[in-house]
């Protein structure tokens, strides 16, 4: 099994690299790219997890329902996507707001949690087993610049936090060099380069966990 899971967020990349932009909060390109997913894992008979923030959940909660529909997971992306240098931000109150959100929307328990731009911190992963969360999947245990780079982490599931049942789900990377797969490696250098990753990783029985974003397939 592979695991393909979605980061479903309002547009803010410009804002991270201290830009601005017109579009910026926008959830249109997410909502567009959410359409192209569901049409193509349809036809491939493919099930996801789509990680959602509260900000679209609220914006777009009828495509919510849309995709839980289809058979895929929803999991909470926090509610809103700025957690990386964010003074300001309550992260308690943030998780437990996303989750609230989401189960208020779907009427069903939300089981999992990634943390906006892959955030993984032990006050992050003390407040998503507060709130009550299964597993988390921010750990991006790769050789990668800035704030991706975790290569001494585990590459299979754990418990990150000690006297809790929250389980860490890690993102997939090659097994030995640790680079990265998925999102901006999978999309420059091409579908031939997650699949080498995905079968070094299932040669050591560990399951691989690629992500994409659903702005990613709109223009």
């Amino acid at each position: 099994m592979i695991c393909l899971t979605v980061d479903v967020e309002e547009y803010n990349w410009p804002a991270l690299r201290g830009k601005t932009s017109p579009d910026l909060g926008s959830t249109k390109y997410s909502f567009e790219g959410n359409k192209v997913l569901l049409t193509l894992f349809r036809r491939h008979k493919v099930r996801a997890t789509f990680f959602v923030t509260g900000t679209f959940a609220q914006a777009h909660p009828e495509q919510v329902r849309e995709i839980r529909a289809a058979g895929h997971e929803v999991g909470s992306h926090g509610f809103v996507h700025h957690y990386r240098n964010n003074a300001r931000l309550n992260i308690e109150a943030d998780v437990k707001k996303s989750k609230e959100v989401l189960e208020g929307i779907l009427g069903e328990p939300i089981l999992g949690f990634r943390a906006p731009q892959v955030q993984y911190s032990p006050r992050i992963l003390k407040a998503v087993a507060a709130a009550g969360f299964a597993y988390d999947s921010s750990l991006h245990p790769a050789f990668a610049p800035g704030y991706y780079s975790r290569k001494d982490q585990p590459l299979a599931p754990f418990k990150p936090v000690k006297n809790s049942g929250l389980v860490e789900v890690p993102l997939a990377v090659f097994p030995k060099s640790r680079l990265p797969i998925s999102w901006g490696a999978m999309r420059t250098l091409g579908a031939w380069w997650a699949i080498r990753a995905c079968r070094q990783l299932l040669e050591q029985r560990i399951t691989p966990n690629l992500y994409v974003h659903s702005l990613e397939f709109v223009p």
